[in-house]
């Protein structure tokens, strides 16, 4: 595990926001102009009220969470296959890419891959105690439960896990359930009631959500079915990018799965993570195709059920030589992996806030120019974050208006007032150097350079300097430029 020393990223910075509101605020129907749910806003408004708003404070709530949702993979391997099994899954887990990345990006995503681990545990201690002693423990079913909340109330496409765990189960004792097996299917229904009833504010919010157009996802593409099983193999197999050694690292992960599943068939363990894992990528697939909401981001958790089974396929190996050879040879893969991909753990469609901020600071009379709601508060937490140990931002943020971007409706309204182009000379002196902040997605420069600037993760955020009447020149725009057209055309 690693605290990555990158700047936060736009969805990290609206964390930040979202964490300064209100508990009321975040428990309520003001959440309507948000897809995520509040859970991990609240844990974040607790964890920076304790430790400060400095970057590896910040970063380290995702870290801890993945460090525990290691523990619980580790502890799944080994009710499931013995301490072979959960040495092996420790390896691949710290080593993963996938699941480093997840456990430096400060949003919900770690924390719903640990609740799936938690409530896959509680799944495998019932069937475990109800194979043993033909009845069912409170323990397994209370992991099961707040394990599905967790993954629910961290990321809203969770709502399919439970779904997705009930008809495993009942795959897993089809032939069995109307005879030996009723009492656990229903005790499966009654904690998924428990869930259904627990969860039911957030489906509602959600279901307000979908009824109208939900201008927070109009960037997702539709994907087809070919492009969602490459981004299931690029971004789900434990691997990152997509270079040589993340091909190598991803067969050698599904071999060792696939050894895993044959050598282990007749355990009900074993049966229940192939379920479970081929499961929920099929479910994914299918409401991909019916609703854009599949990102790279939203389909890593599926990635613990051929991390499991993986772990389960080294195990396997009797011959020691053979086994530490297989376990030797992934870690090395892996670490190669996690290497090469390094620079892609700050997203490439996002600046770097901290540069740019640091940058401007050594600036005598330089201002920073964003685009937009959205990004004026992101800049704001950008700042903060920058100089934690500063009670106001020591650069000057001028927001000027933008066309209505689809998806910034849950800043609309939350920014103040956003300047005119041709009233920017009324606002700022005009000795005043201003620099506007670039990303794939907001770029004030481009009007005043009449093209599209060159946005990487190698190139600087920051184009200017401006003066004040060169904003006055462009003027408002009348209508959406080529990326602001590119944009809305992608939304529904």
């Amino acid at each position: 595990m690693v605290v990555g020393d990158h700047s936060l990223v736009f969805d990290e910075l609206a964390s930040l926001f979202f964490a300064e509101q209100p508990v009321s605020r975040l428990w309520s129907d003001w959440m309507l102009r948000e897809t995520n749910p509040p859970l991990f806003y609240t844990l974040l408004k607790g964890w920076v009220a304790l430790f400060g708003h400095s970057l590896g404070a910040i970063r380290a709530l995702p870290t801890l969470a993945g460090m525990a949702s290691m523990v619980v993979l580790i502890v799944i391997a080994l009710r499931a296959h013995g301490e072979r099994a959960a040495v092996a899954v420790a390896v691949i887990t710290a080593l993963s890419a996938q699941h480093i990345f997840l456990s430096d990006y400060a949003r919900g995503y770690i924390f719903s891959l640990g609740g799936v681990a938690l409530a896959t545990l509680g799944l495998l201690l019932l069937i475990r105690d109800d194979h043993a002693t033909r009845r069912t423990t409170s323990s397994a079913v209370a992991l099961y439960v707040l394990g599905s909340l967790l993954a629910i109330y961290t990321h809203t496409t969770m709502f399919i896990w439970p779904l997705v765990a009930t008809l495993s189960m009942v795959l897993l004792y089809w032939r069995r359930f109307f005879q030996d097996r009723a009492r656990l299917l229903l005790v499966l229904f009654a904690a998924n009631a428990i869930i259904l009833v627990v969860s039911g504010w957030w489906l509602w919010i959600t279901v307000q959500q979908v009824l109208v157009t939900n201008d927070n996802l109009g960037w997702i593409k539709p994907r087809p079915v070919r492009e969602m099983l490459w981004m299931f193999r690029t971004e789900s197999l434990l691997t990152r990018s997509g270079d040589w050694v993340a091909r190598i690292g991803y067969l050698a992960v599904t071999l060792l799965a696939a050894i895993g599943v044959a050598r282990n068939w007749r355990e009900p363990e074993t049966r229940l993570l192939t379920l479970l894992g081929v499961l929920s990528f099929g479910t994914l697939m299918i409401v991909g195709s019916a609703k854009p909401v599949l990102t790279q981001l939203t389909i890593m958790w599926p990635m613990i059920f051929p991390l499991l089974l993986a772990g389960m396929g080294v195990a396997s190996f009797r011959s020691t030589g053979l086994r530490l050879g297989a376990l030797t040879s992934l870690a090395v893969l892996l670490t190669a992996n996690t290497y090469t991909a390094r620079g892609s753990f700050m997203l490439p469609h996002d600046g770097d806030w901290r540069l740019a901020f640091r940058s401007l600071a050594t600036v005598p009379d330089g201002a920073m120019v964003v685009e937009g709601e959205s990004m004026k508060l992101a800049a704001e937490q950008a700042c903060r974050v920058t100089f934690p140990n500063l009670a106001t931002c020591p650069v000057p943020i001028l927001a000027i208006r933008a066309v209505n971007y689809r998806a910034d409706r849950w800043a609309r309204g939350l920014a103040g007032s956003m300047i005119a182009w041709e009233a920017v000379p009324k606002t700022v002196d005009r000795t005043t150097k201003l620099f506007a902040f670039r990303n794939l997605t907001y770029d004030a420069s481009e009007r005043l350079l009449g093209h599209p600037s060159a946005v990487s993760r190698t190139s600087h955020p920051l184009s200017g300097p401006f003066t004040a009447e060169d904003f006055a020149k462009a003027g408002s725009p009348a209508g959406p430029n080529a990326r602001e057209r590119q944009i809305m055309s992608a939304a529904p």
